[in-house]
Formats: structure tokens, C-alpha cells, sequence
């Protein structure tokens, strides 16, 4: 085999240079011609040092050190012979390492950024971590949904300890509130406590927190509670119910949602002062105004404490227009849908308010006026001990699951007097004696064909077992009626009258005053709806009846209804009661004036 080669040997020995041309293909008759060797020598090198066995990586790494040598040596090198050389310092380099990854070693040998990276201490991945970043990019998309009202608030809680407000519903308390603590959370490292009258409405805090945290940097957070990494230290988002009651040992800013309709308001205020007793934690109150009969009416006049010197404190809607820092040290204010929307609020419409309102619920919802229950037939005495933490007490509810609930289910339907309103409820009635009744599900349908909404009600039966189904047979009532009629024969029309409404309202406040008609405490719409139902004398002028007009000047029962109208099954005369030793008693007596 004739072959010419580039490379020098000249400072090869004879074997070395041998192995070589073994390795470019030549025989070894061929290499001991070239080498000028006899054949038995070149023979004996090849089975000494066992060229056959040599694999590539021998090979080239030989043939590189002769390349090398070979311009090593060589005089007036060009620009191009010395960056062949830095290129086989650069190959000598890798081979090195291949040969000792070769040798038993690791992945580092091939890679030396991967040694530098593992001689870095290794960060932990924390749950929930969001940097300084990312923090200016939340801070950033809160301040850009601000009104100037809620720029007062921002204020407000940052120049006072303890913040009470009452306000205008829908004006964007909750979500505002839960974003501000989110921030300050991650800002100050300080936990923030949720508190409601229950779990389920303290939740809302978390959901807001929770998808504003998705939408603007990406992250869902988990958990519960919730552990916030931040750059100020780890914190928690607790959300409490009733269960705060018990809740002791937490610690952190305590923001408490609609305690005006808190049962055992001073229990409550007392656990949330001790989480937020030192100076360095913030207390926030708010809510839509309930009755002046309220426990919570006290703390929000300042009358609440047992100081030996009494003080005075304006609590009007004037006096209390922006936030006032009152002698008790305590920032108040009242933020109605005026004072909204004369700061910046855009979100509603006055002339749709007023059609779907009445005035007194109007006053109540959105002016801040407080409740007169007085002439209601259901006052707010006997609707608050009904007011539970379902998500505590009842294990066997689950709302978010295809199958909330797996025993057997009342429905109530109210129609609207306008028939662009109209309310559902689902009721669970007692599965032993004398156990409550208790209010599942709460629909309101707005501007919904009597066809859509009796399809709503069909997907509620594929929810529920449905056993009994009562439906006001009056106005848009009657169509829904024929509907429903279809996938549910067996539904029960009622046909008001005021004999029917009067066994019907005194069946609901027994089991009111019996605390057997149960319904979570932040659905507060249901309380409202029953304070809405008031006395009256019929048209003759000679009985005392039960009415809920329901027009634009009294405002909405159908709640109420709806929920009074699933009761229908339920037995009026009493022949479980133990006390009754076997008698059967009508617990129910209607009189005439």
C-alpha cells in the first residue's frame, strides 16, 4: 500500500511512527518497507503493543501529538499553522477528559459547566415563591383597578391600626380588601386573616387572591393555608368561619367581611382583636349595614366599650364621608353608591337599580341605611341563629362536586312579579326528628326566558335527588309550571291566596324560632329576603294576613318564597314530639284579629 501522508514523524521513533501508519491502514509488509525495518520487528511491535486491539480514541490521540510535534518544530509557522495548533491544544483538551470520564468518572469530566454548577449550593425550589419582580408587576396591575375611594381605604388602613367600613354593596370592598393584603403580605411578611361568619364566604378573599395571582405573573397558588415565599420571609392567608372561635395561637392582620350580619359579633371581634393585639398588625372591618339591634351596631357607634367616660362619636354619612379617625381611635367611614360613583365608579346603571329595587331594600343595599325589622314578620332576632358555617357543620354538602348532595332534596321556585326576576332553592329536609332544615342552593334568575329557566331547573335534578318540586303557579310561574310538568309530572302548583301564604310564612318562622331552618351565614341575601316580608291586613280589612307584594316599592321576597314554597311538604302538625307523649298538637295556631 502506497501512501503519502501530511504529518512529520521525524521526532517519532521507529515504533511509534510504525503504530501510526498501521493505524492510516498500511500492512505491516508495507510499514517495515517504509520504515526500512525488518518484517519480524514491525511484526513483534504489532503484537506487543497490540495495535489491532487500539481502538479510535488511541488512534487520533496519537495522531494529534504527532500533528502537534510536527508544528511544533516546524520554522516560519504562518498565522494559519499557529491557530491549528491552539485548535489541537483545544482537541487535546477534550480527549483528556473523555479519557478520564473514560476511566470511571462522571458526567463533569465531559461537561466542566456541570462541575461548576454542582459546586454551586443548590437552591431550594419553594412552594409558592414570588420574587421582588414579580411583585412590582402585582403592585403595578392593583393600582391600575383603583377608584379614589378605594385609594382612600389604601390610606386609611396605612395611617390607622383598626379601619371600619361600612358600605354600598357591589362597590369592590371584598376584592380590593383581598388584594391589599395579598401585597402587604408579600411587602411586610405579615400573615392575613380572612374572617366571616363563614368559611365558605371568607373563601371569597382567597378566590380573588388566587386568580389575580394566575392572571397577572402566572402562578396558582396552593394550599391550605396558603404559604406565601416572598422576599420579606414566609406568611400564610388563613380564611376562618365559625371556626375561629377556636382558632387560637394565629397571628397576623385580621380583615373581617360583613359583620353586621355576624352571629356572636363581640365573640368573633374578641379571638380577632387577640390575633391583632400588638401594634404592628392591622384590624379591618366591614360590611352592608343589618339591623340597629345588631351586636356589632355598638362597636360601630363606639359605644361597645365599658369606659368610665362615655364618648360621642358622628356616625353619619356625612360626618363619616371620607375617613375620619374617631376619639376612639378607630378610622371609620361610609362609602355609599353616590359617594362611589362620584369617585370614579362606573359599574352600575341607577335606572336598572331602581326598577329592580325597592326603596327600603335600595336604602339598605347600596345608601347604607340601616334595616327597621320591626314591622317584618320575620326580624333578625329569629333569621340569625339559622345562620351556620356549612362548610363546618355539614360534612355530608359538598357544592362543588357533580353530586353535592346524596339524600333526597326539596325544590321551591318564586317567579318575579315583573317576570324579569325569579329565585330557586334547594332544600334538604331532615333526615331524623326535629333535625333541621336546611337551604342548600340559592339560584336568582335575571332576565331568563320561562324556558331557560325550567331547563336550570332539569340540570338541578340531575344534581340532586329530587323528590318534591313547588312551583307558585301565578304569572311567569305558569309556564315555567308547564315546563317542568314535562321531565317532573309530580310537581306541586300553588295557587297563592292569603290563607295559603299565612300557613306558609307561620311554618317558616316556627322552624326559624326552632333554629331549624339552616343556611349558610354569607348567603345574607337570604336573610335580607326574609326581613323583606312584612304584616298586613287583607283587602277587607278584617284579617290579619301575610304579604310580600314584591313590586318596585317593597322590593324582593322571591328568595324567600322560593324557599317557602319547597317547605310546602313539610308537615305543619308536629307528631314527633317527644314532650307530646304520643299526642298529636298542632304546633301552628293562626288567629284573627
Amino acid at each position: 500500500m502506497n501512501t503519502s501522508h501530511p504529518l512529520s514523524f521525524e521526532n517519532l521513533n521507529p515504533k511509534q511512527h510504525g503504530r501510526i501508519l498501521f493505524a492510516m491502514g498500511m500492512t505491516v509488509t508495507e510499514i517495515a518497507k517504509q520504515l526500512q525495518e525488518n518484517r519480524s520487528t514491525v511484526e513483534s511491535w504489532k503484537q506487543r503493543d497490540g495495535w489491532e486491539k487500539a481502538d479510535l480514541f488511541d488512534d487520533v490521540t496519537l495522531g494529534l501529538k504527532v500533528r502537534y510535534l510536527s508544528l511544533t518544530f516546524m520554522e516560519n509557522k504562518s498565522n494559519a499553522n499557529y491557530k491549528e495548533m491552539d485548535f489541537i491544544g483545544v482537541q487535546f483538551e477534550r480527549w483528556a477528559r473523555i479519557e478520564r470520564y473514560r476511566a470511571g468518572g462522571n458526567q463533569a469530566d465531559l461537561n466542566p459547566k456541570l462541575e461548576n454548577r454542582n459546586n454551586q449550593p443548590k437552591k431550594r425550589k419553594l412552594k409558592n415563591e414570588i420574587n421582588q419582580d414579580e411583585i412590582v408587576l402585582l403592585e403595578q396591575a392593583f393600582q391600575d383597578v383603583l377608584f379614589l375611594y378605594q385609594q382612600e381605604w389604601m390610606q386609611a388602613i396605612a395611617d390607622s391600626r383598626i379601619f371600619i367600613l361600612l358600605k354600598s354593596r357591589q362597590i369592590g370592598a371584598t376584592y380590593i380588601i383581598a388584594l391589599w393584603a395579598f401585597i402587604d403580605l408579600l411587602k411586610t411578611g405579615k400573615n392575613k386573616i380572612f374572617m366571616s361568619a363563614s368559611k365558605a364566604q371568607a373563601y371569597q378573599f382567597i378566590e380573588y387572591i388566587k386568580a389575580f395571582c394566575l392572571e397577572v405573573i402566572g402562578l396558582e397558588l396552593t394550599g391550605d393555608p396558603i404559604v406565601v415565599n416572598g422576599p420579606s420571609g414566609q406568611a400564610s392567608l388563613y380564611y376562618l368561619g365559625t371556626n375561629a372561635l377556636t382558632a387560637q395561637g394565629r397571628h397576623g392582620d385580621v380583615i373581617m367581611d360583613e359583620f353586621f350580619w355576624i352571629r356572636n359579633f363581640l365573640q368573633f371581634k374578641k379571638v380577632a382583636s387577640a390575633m391583632a393585639s400588638q401594634k404592628m398588625f392591622k384590624q379591618v372591618y366591614m360590611s352592608t349595614p343589618s339591623s340597629i339591634l345588631h351586636e356589632a351596631y355598638a362597636f360601630w357607634k363606639g359605644t361597645d366599650s365599658k369606659r368610665k367616660l362615655p364618648i360621642e362619636i358622628d356616625v353619619s354619612k356625612v360626618a363619616l364621608k371620607n375617613p375620619v379617625k374617631c376619639a376612639d381611635r378607630k378610622t371609620r367611614q361610609i362609602v355609599t353608591l353616590d359617594d362611589a360613583e362620584a369617585k370614579g365608579c362606573d359599574l352600575f346603571d341607577r335606572d336598572d337599580l331602581f326598577a329592580e329595587y325597592g326603596d327600603d331594600e335600595y336604602a339598605n343595599l347600596f345608601d347604607c341605611e340601616f334595616i327597621d325589622d320591626s314591622g317584618s314578620y320575620f326580624p333578625l332576632k329569629d333569621i340569625t341563629p339559622n345562620m351556620v358555617d356549612s362548610w363546618e357543620l355539614w360534612d355530608d354538602f359538598h357544592p362543588n362536586d357533580a353530586e353535592p348532595y346524596l339524600g333526597e332534596v326539596w325544590i321551591g321556585y318564586d317567579p318575579s312579579f315583573s317576570g324579569d326576576n325569579a329565585a330557586l332553592a334547594v332544600i334538604a329536609p331532615p333526615a331524623t326528628p326535629l333535625s333541621p332544615y336546611r337551604i342548600l342552593e340559592i339560584k336568582q334568575f335575571k332576565g331568563q326566558t320561562a324556558q331557560e329557566q325550567s331547563l336550570y331547573i332539569k340540570k338541578v335534578c340531575g344534581r340532586y335527588n329530587v323528590t318534591f318540586i313547588g312551583i307558585d303557579n301565578t304569572g311567569n310561574g305558569l309556564a315555567v309550571s308547564e315546563y317542568v310538568s314535562k321531565f317532573f309530572p309530580a310537581l306541586t302548583r300553588l295557587n297563592y291566596n292569603p290563607e295559603i301564604k299565612i300557613r306558609m310564612g307561620l311554618r317558616a318562622k316556627e322552624l326559624f324560632q326552632k333554629r331549624r331552618l339552616q343556611f349558610d351565614a354569607g348567603l345574607t341575601s337570604v336573610a335580607k329576603a326574609f326581613l323583606s316580608i312584612k304584616k298586613a291586613m287583607t283587602s277587607g280589612g278584617g284579617n290579619k294576613t301575610l304579604v310580600t307584594t314584591r313590586s318596585a316599592l317593597t322590593g324582593h321576597g322571591d328568595m324567600a318564597w322560593a324557599i317557602m314554597n319547597g317547605l310546602e311538604k313539610a308537615p305543619i302538625v308536629d307528631i314527633t314530639d317527644p314532650s307530646q307523649q304520643g299526642a298529636t298538637r298542632s304546633r301552628i295556631r293562626v288567629f284573627k284579629s
